[in-house]
């Protein structure tokens, strides 16, 4: 499966650079940002506007390859040029037309970096236009052109999808294709008899820290999946885990006793009448943003806590965010109020495991993590690794599962490394994948290869300190009906003091399914005003998707998005133009899955 990267020539543009002047000869990658006739157009080329005019009619496209024919004082005279023609005339039998674009994005090859691009180009499967898209994405990412660096982002982006690799992996290391369980499966005795002894190796080393087992009440016993434990397995889940809830609830009042006082002071520097105090207000709450947004991502508590509360930190970062314009705004008394409001919120919170997560720690207990890689099928292992609840898809959620998939598993091991604060991370996809490689048994190969695809997934999400947009490419595997299948995430946003702003950002999801074929979802948020665009040549999917587009509407608005507009729109029809230049994504799709692009 192949799937043509539209977004990768906006990547290009936006790195390309600026200073180099254009010249007759040259070709390039612009984006279609306004026609203004048939024949002529505002593009953005090397992250400039100009004015162009088309030989013949301008291409049914939004983003293209075209080779200046001529410059004509402020209009530049064009001729479109197919990605695969271009790539072939670049590359060709030398490496000098790739290495004069290189150099124009202010790279220069060294002789290794030559040899490797050399190997990459005449060893590597796919087209030449394919492997002109893996340079390009490395190129923008000012990534070393070395030969893992090539052979890992063309396997995520021309590969097979992640969800298919690990599929066949997982099929060739069971009887047959493991399912994966709607909720995570709780100790029981009634399956092998060891889940006692399990728990027991899992907590050995448990000490009674002095928490006082008054202070939460953890009692399940009237579930039907704890009922099944035996009454010694009970005894120890029911400690662990009312002290696992007692550390979370501590450090969810510390926490909430903490971020209470910082927006107490933060409202007293808006009421202040001095303008050298008010100047302060802007950093006051900047810190508490930050402090929000780490408990939502960071804190061990959120790891137990329901989608509401979580829901309502969203609500309140947002309304952070609001009282931040106001500030700029001059308008202190309306940004002293928000604060106010935000603090009464965070104040009224009280800490509510969900059932549902619970559960789910209680199963990690089953074993030891050295166990669990040792003694459990590789099928059941990448099982485990996967979503299987709603839950799993709320902000935190998601970013459990991008850790679970290894994306940050160096970062990981090297902070464990240098603060030698615990074991090496090793429960995640990668390091499970990194594992079955080394086998040298028949799914080394396979696993090798999902390696590189996560790999490439890694580089090709690397943070741009010095850019001021940021793309991220993920891929999601996804359990559904018996299937794995793969949600490709391709993310473009502002890049606000080397963080994503998440109030400025651009998505575009595709899906291709099986009832209504192709749909595309383009959301596109400016100040945390949201337009959806969907996109079908299906006639029922406007009167099918409306409902539940009118409910999603409802819950945008709960986490502090406006929602300006809904509209249908044919899939054949261009995306709609952005101010951050949202790439458009390819309607190229695999046979099964969904590829989601941002």
């Amino acid at each position: 499966m192949q799937i043509y990267h539209d977004w990768m020539v906006q990547t290009s543009i936006a790195s390309q650079d600026g200073t180099a002047p254009l010249k007759e000869g040259d070709t390039v990658f612009v984006a279609i940002k306004e026609k203004v006739s048939a024949n002529e157009a505002i593009v953005t080329i090397k992250g400039q506007d100009r004015y162009v005019r088309f030989q013949g009619n301008i291409p049914d496209k939004e983003k293209l390859v075209v080779q200046i024919t001529g410059m004509d004082r402020d209009v530049l005279e064009v001729k479109a040029v197919s990605p695969s023609a271009a790539a072939q005339a670049m590359a060709g039998n030398s490496l000098a037309p790739i290495e004069q674009l290189l150099r124009k994005q202010g790279l220069f090859l060294t002789q290794a970096e030559r040899a490797a691009l050399k190997s990459f180009l005449e060893k590597t499967k796919g087209t030449m236009a394919e492997k002109l898209e893996t340079i390009q994405a490395l190129a923008s990412k000012k990534l070393p052109l070395t030969s893992l660096h090539m052979q890992a982002v063309h396997e995520a982006l021309h590969g097979e999808p992640l969800g298919d690799l690990l599929m066949e992996l997982m099929e060739e290391t069971t009887e047959s294709p493991a399912v994966k369980e709607t909720s995570p499966e709780p100790p029981s005795d009634q399956k092998n008899g060891t889940a006692a002894e399990n728990t027991s190796s899992w907590i050995g080393n448990e000490t009674d820290s002095g928490t006082n087992m008054e202070t939460v009440q953890w009692t399940y016993g009237h579930e039907e999946w704890f009922s099944g434990i035996t009454p010694q397995a009970k005894e120890l889940v029911v400690r662990t885990v009312t002290e696992k809830m007692a550390q979370a609830t501590g450090e969810f009042q510390s926490w909430q006793r903490e971020t209470g006082q910082k927006l107490e002071q933060t409202a007293s520097i808006l009421t202040a009448r001095s303008t050298q105090v008010r100047s302060q207000a802007r950093m006051s709450i900047e810190a508490a943003v930050y402090t929000l947004d780490r408990m939502i991502l960071r804190g061990e508590c959120m790891m137990f806590a329901d989608m509401g509360t979580e829901k309502q930190l969203l609500q309140a970062s947002a309304k952070l965010a609001e009282a931040k314009q106001l500030i700029s705004a001059g308008k202190w008394s309306d940004a002293a109020s928000i604060v106010q409001e935000v603090r009464q919120t965070v104040s009224s919170l009280r800490f509510q495991p969900a059932d549902v997560k619970i559960q789910r720690f209680v199963s990690e207990m089953q074993a030891s993590p050295s166990a669990s890689v040792s003694n459990q099928p590789l099928a059941g292992q990448i099982g485990r690794l996967l979503p299987a609840t709603a839950d799993d898809f709320s902000a935190r959620g998601i970013f459990e599962q991008l850790r679970l998939l290894g994306m940050h598993h160096e970062k990981e091991i090297a902070q464990a490394v240098m603060t030698q604060t615990g074991p090496l991370p090793s429960k995640n996809m990668k390091s499970l994948l990194l594992s079955a490689g080394e086998g040298g048994d028949g799914t080394a190969s396979q696993a090798e290869r999902a390696v590189l695809n996560l790999t490439g997934q890694q580089l090709l999400s690397r943070f741009e300190a010095k850019s001021h947009t940021q793309t991220m490419v993920y891929q999601l595997p996804l359990m559904m009906r018996d299937q794995m299948e793969t949600v490709h995430v391709y993310l473009n946003s502002r890049n606000e003091d080397e963080k994503l702003d998440w109030q400025n950002c651009s998505l575009y999801f595709l899906l291709d399914t099986e009832q209504y074929g192709k749909i595309g979802l383009l959301l596109q948020a400016a100040e945390r005003n949201l337009a959806i665009t969907v996109k079908t040549d299906h006639e029922q999917v406007e009167s099918a998707l409306k409902p539940l587009m009118e409910a999603a509407k409802e819950h945008l608005n709960e986490i502090g998005y406006h929602v300006t507009k809904m509209t249908f729109a044919k899939m054949t029809e261009p995306a709609v133009s952005s101010s951050l230049q949202t790439p458009s994504a390819s309607e190229k799709l695999q046979e099964k899955g969904y590829d989601i692009t941002v």
